[in-house]
């Protein structure tokens, strides 16, 4: 009688708490409800304090089959693998077999020598300079899904590049290549192939029984789902046909990353990596960057965010680790439409609030200030465009993105940017958390007919092996990559004797009229040389 009278007592306290955690369950489900039968999916899995809070499967593993997604299902990490390969370096660190301040070319001597050196910490970090063989590939005009690459091509394509995106520890532009040249040391100093290294030193030790790399397209992985991206007809498949890895390819499910993430708080590889690992990068100027052994170290709404996003074909992944409120997110996905991401950074709120926006005390530009800012810049470290709009009294960045201002000097974009215009309306710097990037203005470049045929011919480089032609067709430039890859040549600018043209795919070509040929640029390979043949 008296347990009864307890329980009645009880009960109401009981169920008033159970019904917050209830509630917020359905709001992820809710948040979570962009996938079902018809649509590929993705397995949302999170841990509090060390204890499942909730994990459900979505969507489609398979739609031409009508394979549900499990949560056992098996996706690609992306570049949340990256931080598996830093470990295996730190590992290698630790056993005092590599210094993390080493040369790159004392593993790697096939690399060239750019007259300064390039450490294994400018790996870990994106601060190296290196271009990214992805992009060298695609502006060769075989991007990344479109041939099959191996560890060797994407090695040849890094070793071929005669110059750097900028001097070591410069600046920070993530970039593949560093990653992949952290698998090759990571091999030479253990004697052992990366899946088997981090097999007996990671996965098994920590139990992470559904988890290895995909070093072998061609072969059968039950369990696994077929990713996925859309255009106007509805889904096709868009899967990575390649045997790289190490900066990506990771193959793993959202239990392995959750327990993966829960491991840092057992310090199960110790301290002195675990410290290594969350270790932020600094640039030659003093300034810390976010970016560390494979991850980025954020602040999120006052607590610390140790996370990494991917995107690997049509796979995406998101996982975050929270460690003061033992918190970990995993999100994996076989569908390029939704982005991982966004999911879980809604879900994140629901879990540990949402930061409170700072006001941003804004102004309403007059049409006269808004043409004033508005123009084409050229980033005086690199080789990438920024254009500005005007429509009327408001301003756009790359003719969608609006643009707030805070004064008619200063603009804010999404992502905590900022512009600051200077005062003569001829520069303006973009400020981040990262970097501050200056911008000249240029003047637009409209060409005549018989200035374009000037541009015409045959062209090789050796940085991507490959030779293009540019052709006039129809009163326009067109540059044929090979037979099946070919884009308009669109005049950008003009700069003293320097013009500029862009593709569709967002190629920046640069053309000197004191020299035959061109430079080729795009995000995270600026400046490949091309001769006139």
């Amino acid at each position: 009688m008296k347990r009864l009278f307890l329980f009645c007592c009880l009960a109401p306290f009981m169920a008033a708490a159970q019904a917050p955690q209830a509630d917020t369950l359905a709001m992820i489900d809710k948040i979570m409800d962009k996938w079902n039968e018809q649509t590929p999916g993705g397995v949302l899995t999170i841990f509090r304090n060390g204890q499942l809070y909730y994990q459900k499967a979505f969507g489609m593993a398979d739609l031409e089959l009508q394979v549900p997604v499990t949560t056992a299902s098996l996706f690609e990490a992306g570049s949340v693998s990256k931080q598996f390969t830093a470990t295996a370096v730190l590992l290698l660190a630790n056993d005092k077999k590599l210094s993390l301040d080493d040369d790159v070319r004392k593993y790697i001597p096939e690399l060239p020598d750019y007259g300064k050196t390039i450490t294994i910490r400018h790996l870990l970090n994106h601060t190296s300079g290196l271009r990214d063989w992805g992009v060298v590939a695609g502006i060769a005009g075989w991007e990344r899904t479109t041939r099959v690459y191996t560890q060797a091509n994407a090695l040849d394509y890094i070793t071929r590049q005669k110059g750097l995106n900028h001097a070591p520890g410069e600046r920070y532009i993530y970039s593949n290549s560093n990653y992949t040249l952290l698998c090759y040391i990571a091999e030479r100093v253990s004697g052992q192939k990366l899946p088997e290294f981090t097999a007996s030193r990671i996965f098994k030790p920590l139990g992470m029984t559904h988890t290895q790399w995909r070093n072998n397209f061609r072969q059968i992985i039950p369990g696994r789902t077929v990713a996925y991206s859309k255009n106007r007809q509805g889904y096709e498949q868009t899967m990575p046909f390649e045997n790289t890895y190490g900066h990506a390819a990771l193959l793993t499910t959202t239990e392995d990353l959750s327990t993966w993430n829960q491991s840092w708080a057992k310090q199960a590889f110790g301290g002195a990596v675990g410290n290594m690992r969350t270790t932020q990068g600094v640039l030659n100027n003093g300034k810390k960057i976010t970016y560390a052994g494979g991850v980025f170290v954020n602040q999120y709404n006052g607590y610390t965010e140790i996370s990494h996003s991917g995107a690997t074909a049509g796979y995406r992944a998101w996982m975050a680790w929270y460690p003061e409120p033992a918190l970990s997110v995993v999100c994996l996905s076989n569908d390029a439409a939704t982005s991982p991401v966004v999911l879980s950074k809604k879900v994140t709120a629901l879990l540990l609030g949402s930061p409170a926006e700072k006001p941003q005390d804004t102004v309403s530009l007059t049409a006269v200030q808004a043409a004033a800012a508005a123009g084409i810049y050229r980033n005086d470290q690199g080789h990438e465009l920024l254009r500005i709009t005007a429509s009327g009294k408001n301003l756009y960045m790359a003719d969608s993105i609006r643009l707030q201002a805070s004064s008619p000097s200063l603009l804010l974009a999404p992502g905590s940017r900022k512009f600051l215009l200077a005062a003569d309306k001829q520069r303006l710097q973009l400020i981040t958390a990262d970097d501050t990037v200056t911008y000249t203005r240029v003047q637009p470049y409209r060409p005549s007919p018989q200035e374009l045929a000037g541009y015409t011919g045959t062209f090789f480089s050796e940085e991507c092996d490959a030779s293009q032609e540019i052709t006039l067709k129809n009163g326009r430039l067109l540059i044929i990559r090979h037979p099946s890859n070919k884009s308009v040549l669109k005049p950008a600018f003009r700069q003293g004797s320097i013009t500029g043209f862009t593709s569709a795919d967002q190629v920046l070509y640069l053309f000197d009229q004191r020299k035959p040929g061109f430079t080729a640029s795009s995000t995270r390979a600026e400046g490949i040389i091309f001769t006139k043949e």
